[in-house]
């Protein structure tokens, strides 16, 4: 009987949600939601649009509440031409006045009308707007687990409230657009204008309320002080109109979280040339909030010790929903790569390689790289593209959040020395799929000692993501200006459309003189950013800033590496023969191996503008440093380029490495006579201690010609081959981070060099 009873409730419980779910259809309409609990007496209608074309389970999900005038009709006229354009789902709850005086709407429910009787947390009128929006999930079938909230005015008030007084597990960005007066989080004083007699207003709820990810929009131009307008000494405390106002608020929350060290993840919009109109603020707040950062499944990532399990499940699962398109390769036993490969489209693909976690606390770019597989998925990319997802590099610090692998190295000081397991499987892995363009995905700490050693007071460095692009000069020219002038240019502009700062990466160095001096840009084969562009790689390095934020921040930060990511695909998507043209002259001309090789060179020198926050203060402030320009760099030897070299491999060293990354190489057979250019060791300078699994080697030498006999433990690599500007990198004598250098060739004490040039 009750297995009956169960049959039947289904059927009834089937019927009722096929109801529901023909009610809302595509294109404008309204429906009426009533909630059965504390706002049952008062129904609310909402009003929508919805694409006519795309995956309606699949789109944003975006809320919009509208003015003092409680109108709606030209807010769905506006916003349903977005929605369409943009493909989002749009819904504008109206709040009539008598169901909802300003005391329920504007502010929120959080009092009576008469401001003595405090209203419980959870019959606030924002926890409705959540009740709405599981209705929206269920009456569309919508998988999205989170919606974004814009209003303007009056919905500029509920909005900012409702993100301080109660604290949704659904909303993810929510963009406040010109309230008329603000509830400033502060204690001392009492609400509508502080939280002093909220009671649950808890300095932990401010802390996460200023945590929140929240766009304050301003207009300059709303500086009218209409008749309309509070006027009460405690709003014009706060200034005299709109636009000083928010920059009141602004500067008073920005001011707090430093004075609380906690992080601050809000953005402020200036929309200029815009005074107090809803439509076209609304239309300024778009861009925030459609990219809403859906990660299914991803939210048990951060649980401790399940990080990497589920990123590889992650993976798999997203195989087996895609099967026609993913395929799951590996570095290692550990470390799997997604291969995401569409059969058809163009004849020749770029092949793009993603790359994060190499450093193990530095999570964010594991995140990015899930969800941007899915992305790619769901996108028209792959027509033109083959891309290959290392979501994490570095495992084991993954699983133990450490920068460093198993033992001490550091796998981004690795990647020519090639002294850990891991990262000569990843080389293999990079060079077995050789990529036209690679990005490396990292987190930098903002917050550096040398900063605060030198101005006496903890800063924060205010860009939240850093390029590293690389200046070696034996990286092809056409490579350097692609990086730089397209690549990084365009995801600039990308961050800056989404209101985040960006700059090129910079480390401040205390100098024996007590000053700061910068260095600017890179050049260190040993990174992803330099060993891959003397590939003829288009090599996009991204710095988030993240390392000791906390997880507050981490869906600003996945969000910053999501912008970067999406941009530089669809630059490349947009710019694919332009791409691949410079990436196959670059390696022509290594094959051709005419260009003279830079031993040896110095940095250039700049002068370097850095804007800092102070911690204490929350104010920003530009300071001016001297810099070493590693993008400037001024070659201090230069020799004419071999056509290749024989060097003495008698462990299998030299050959390992250079087959992990890709290079070509012979063995040489007993009895072969050459006349070659030999190098007589005269003076050796060698690390007394162990730096990232070697000891430093520098060599000064004198070539001179010789007639010679090698025999089976020589090898020779060619330098004329589409890795050659790595080739001379490496093999040259004296060249700093070669395999002299790094003592993967053996000097001894003097006499003559296992390295021999021969010359074309």
């Amino acid at each position: 009987m009750m297995k009956k009873i169960i049959v039947i409730l289904f059927c009834c419980l089937s019927v009722t949600v096929g109801r529901l779910s023909a009610d809302i259809g595509r294109g404008e309409g309204m429906f009426v939601y009533k909630d059965s609990t504390s706002f049952a007496d008062r129904p609310v209608d909402i009003h929508y649009y919805i694409p006519l074309q795309g995956d309606i389970t699949a789109m944003p999900i975006i809320f919009v509440f509208h003015g003092a005038d409680r109108g709606y009709d030209y807010l769905v006229r506006t916003w349903k031409v977005a929605a369409e354009q943009q493909g989002f789902m749009v819904f504008i709850p109206q709040f009539d006045k008598e169901r909802f005086p300003l005391c329920d709407y504007q502010e929120v429910g959080v009092m009576n009308r008469e401001h003595t009787r405090l209203i419980s947390a959870d019959s606030i009128t924002p926890v409705l707007i959540d009740r709405i929006f599981e209705n929206v999930k269920l009456r569309t079938g919508s998988y999205r687990n989170t919606y974004n909230i814009y209003g303007h005015s009056a919905g500029g008030q509920f909005i900012h409230r409702m993100m301080l007084f109660h604290d949704s597990p659904y909303v993810d960005c929510a963009v406040v657009g010109s309230p008329g007066w603000y509830t400033f989080p502060d204690t001392s004083c009492e609400f509508p204008y502080g939280v002093g007699d909220i009671a649950y207003v808890t300095s932990e709820r401010i802390k996460k309320y200023l945590s929140k990810n929240i766009v304050i929009q301003l207009a300059p131009c709303d500086s009218v002080r209409e008749w309309f307008l509070r006027k009460t000494p405690e709003a014009d405390a706060q200034g005299l109109n709109r636009y000083e106002r928010g920059i009141s608020f602004w500067n008073y929350c920005r001011r707090l979280a430093a004075e609380n060290n906690v992080p601050f993840n809000w953005r402020k919009s200036e929309v200029p040339d815009v005074g107090h109109v809803s439509e076209a603020m609304g239309m300024a707040a778009v861009p925030y909030l459609i990219d809403i950062k859906e990660m299914p499944d991803m939210a048990r990532l951060r649980r401790e010790g399940e990080e990497y399990m589920s990123v590889v499940r992650y993976m798999d699962d997203l195989k087996r929903e895609n099967d026609s398109y993913v395929h799951v390769d590996t570095v290692n036993s550990s470390t799997p790569i997604m291969v995401l490969s569409k059969k058809g489209g163009a004849d020749r693909k770029a092949k793009v390689w993603l790359q994060g976690a190499l450093h193990g606390n530095e999570p964010a770019g594991a995140y990015v790289l899930c969800v941007m597989a899915r992305r790619i998925i769901d996108s028209g990319l792959l027509d033109r593209m083959d891309v290959a997802i290392v979501p994490v590099a570095n495992p084991d610090g993954y699983r133990t959040h450490r920068r460093t692998a198993s033992g001490t190295i550091d796998l981004n000081r690795d990647f020519t020395k090639l002294v850990h397991k891991q990262t000569e499987d990843l080389s293999r892995a990079f060079a077995r799929f050789s990529p036209d363009l690679a990005m490396d995905i990292h987190e930098y700490n903002p917050r550096r000692k040398e900063f605060a050693s030198y101005l006496g007071r903890v800063t924060d460095t205010d860009y939240d993501v850093l390029f590293l692009p690389s200046g070696h000069l034996n990286i092809d020219n056409g490579i350097k200006s692609l990086i730089s002038d397209l690549y990084i240019s365009s995801a600039r502009e990308a961050l800056n459309d989404r209101l985040y700062s960006s700059d090129i990466y910079f480390t401040p160095v205390n100098m024996p003189d007590g000053e700061i001096r910068l260095n600017y840009g890179g050049d260190s084969p040993r990174s992803t950013s330099t060993r891959w562009a003397l590939g003829n790689t288009l090599s996009i390095f991204v710095e988030i800033k993240g390392i000791g934020m906390g997880p507050d921040t981490f869906n600003r930060r996945v969000e910053c590496g999501l912008t970067v990511v999406d941009d530089v695909l669809n630059t490349l998507y947009e710019n694919i023969d332009l791409t691949l043209a410079a990436v196959d002259d670059a390696r022509r001309k290594a094959v051709e191996g005419e260009a003279d090789v830079a031993v040896g060179f110095t940095r250039g020198s700049r002068v370097k503008n850095v804007r800092l926050r102070d911690m204490t203060t929350g104010k920003d402030s530009i300071l001016t440093f001297p810099a070493y320009d590693a993008l400037s760099p001024v070659a201090t030897s230069v020799v004419k380029r071999p056509s290749a070299y024989i060097v003495k491999d008698a462990e299998g060293g030299v050959r390992r490495r250079l087959s992990a990354m890709g290079i070509e190489w012979q063995a040489v057979n007993d009895g072969t006579v050459k006349t070659v250019d030999a190098y007589h060791v005269n003076d050796v300078m060698r690390d007394t201690e162990e730096w990232e699994g070697i000891r430093r080697t520098e060599v000064s030498v004198m070539p001179y010609r010789i007639k010679r006999e090698f025999n089976k433990e020589y090898i020779t690599v060619p330098v004329r081959q589409p890795m050659g500007n790595l080739v001379v990198t490496l093999l040259e004598p004296e060249s700093k981070q070669g395999f002299v250098n790094f003592g993967v060739i053996p000097v001894g004490d003097g006499g003559e060099l296992p390295v021999y040039q021969c010359r074309p």
